[in-house]
């Protein structure tokens, strides 16, 4: 046995996404030499016989009816071409990979094979290294990919090496306040002075010895996790407010338990920060005003997972002050031009601010069941019909591989369009209207795998008057980006 390796790519009568990528790399980046991509996904399997590989070739690694599929090498264009291959990181979950890996060996009966996966793009056409450098920090996201190479390797079995020797925290078990608050701040430490003080009294009085810095690591991980999920169900038995503001809000919150609770449950159910934070949603539920998503999904949507984009933004541009004037939508087409150090992360985190605030904006308790007749009529013109529009939406929401986004976009003439797009990226300068977040803590809460109900109940929740008065305030203002 040996490595075997093959490339799937869309027959030309279904190739979209090269259409739209080439579309978005020209209009975003301003490449200009580009003149087309073509996208192949290549596999190389280990640890098959060649009989089984020949028929995963057409039942795994590609859909015969619409895919293309070659063996080791894949047909040149003609003129000149770049070729950027992307994997992910060692160690990164590859959903792709191991899925075609678990289905050969439902396919065959065989052992599970190991797979390696990458997208290989072809981009045609004289780039400039400037332009070449604008797309690979485009395409590459750092966080959980890199550039790999084009070299078929001899096998996929991966070694590590043993290291002599782990780094450890010299003299952390005789520190004192100081100098562990020195450490602190120097190692970037979630716990606090007390936590790492309570650490260290386990290493000397217990393990005898000073941590290695992977061991502080790993317990500032879990510990930091455990302790927000500890906080937020704390019992608060004894509740002092000096602000009169806080306190009418407090008795709002304790009116609410009764409502959501009755009398006697909220009596005798624990006051907590969880609770306290889940509230509003749970009354608007009990109203029947919220019938699709689960308060706990909200809160930690909202709350947490956006919060953290909002958060991670500011740490980023803090110390940045001739990027405060930026606009989010500045800062998410025009990010190739920020300093390397943050360019990915004001990338990452600028989208999932704008991505998250326009999902949130675009969602109501009770809300309209029709566009208004301007954004109608286009929808009719474009999709149809309203239902034309579900479709399209629903098919871009399933269609997404991994995380990502589903959107309605209009141009600046009002030509309306879907499109779906990874992670956190942006639909810019498509001047997005409505988006469907398909990351799985959109939904896995209420709905695990279930990814069509979550459309549906999504769908159910559309603010359309909003929707409709973002669309106005476009094709009145003629402008390509509108804030969220």
């Amino acid at each position: 046995m040996s490595v075997y390796r093959c490339y799937s790519a869309k027959k030309t009568e279904y190739d979209v996404e090269c259409a739209a990528l080439t579309r978005q790399l020209r209009e975003q980046l301003g490449t200009a030499g580009l003149e087309g991509v073509t996208v192949f996904n290549r596999y190389d399997v280990d640890g098959l016989d060649r009989a089984v590989y020949e028929q995963a070739k057409g039942i795994v690694f590609s859909e015969p009816q619409v895919d293309a599929v070659y063996d080791e090498e894949f047909p040149q264009k003609s003129g000149p071409c770049t070729l950027l291959a992307v994997e992910a990181l060692p160690g990164q979950f590859d959903q792709r990979a191991d899925s075609a890996a678990q289905c050969i060996q439902l396919m065959a009966g065989v052992e599970r094979p190991l797979v390696a996966y990458a997208k290989v793009y072809v981009l045609q056409g004289e780039l400039t290294p400037a332009e070449l450098d604008k797309i690979k920090a485009y395409l590459i996201n750092p966080v959980e990919s890199r550039e790999a190479s084009m070299d078929k390797p001899e096998t996929l079995a991966r070694t590590h090496s043993v290291p002599d020797r782990v780094d450890a925290v010299d003299g952390f078990v005789s520190m004192d306040r100081a100098a562990l608050s020195g450490l602190l701040e120097q190692m970037g430490l979630a716990m606090d002075l007390d936590d790492l003080t309570f650490l260290q009294a386990y290493f000397r009085d217990q393990e005898k010895r000073d941590p290695t810095v992977t061991e502080v690591r790993v317990v500032d991980t879990y510990w930091s996790d455990h302790c927000r999920h500890t906080t937020f169900s704390t019992h608060l038995d004894e509740i002092q407010i000096d602000d009169p503001a806080v306190q009418k809000a407090y008795e709002r919150y304790l009116a609410a338990r009764v409502e959501v609770y009755g009398e006697e449950k909220a009596a005798q159910r624990p006051q907590t920060l969880m609770d306290i934070a889940t509230i509003g949603t749970k009354v608007l539920k009990k109203r029947g005003l919220l019938p699709e998503l689960d308060e706990r999904t909200m809160h930690f949507h909202h709350d947490k997972h956006f919060n953290t984009y909002v958060d991670n933004l500011n740490k980023l541009l803090k110390d940045r002050p001739e990027y405060h004037g930026w606009s989010l939508e500045r800062l998410m087409r025009d990010w190739p031009e920020l300093p390397e150090d943050i360019r990915q992360g004001v990338r990452n985190n600028a989208g999932g601010v704008y991505n998250h605030d326009l999902y949130f904006k675009t969602l109501h308790p009770a809300p309209a069941s029709a566009p208004g007749p301007v954004l109608q009529g286009a929808i009719d013109r474009d999709f149809g019909d309203l239902q034309g529009l579900k479709a399209a939406l629903r098919s871009a929401a399933l269609g997404q591989f991994g995380s990502g986004w589903a959107w309605l976009v209009s141009d600046r003439e009002g030509r309306l369009s879907v499109r779906k797009t990874p992670n956190q990226d942006s639909t810019l300068p498509l001047t997005p209207l409505l988006g469907c977040d398909v990351w799985e803590h959109a939904y896995y809460l209420p709905y695990q795998n279930r990814r069509d109900e979550y459309f549906e109940a999504w769908w159910r929740l559309v603010d359309w008057p909003g929707v409709t008065r973002r669309y106005g305030e476009l094709t009145a203002a003629g402008t390509q980006y509108p804030a969220p």
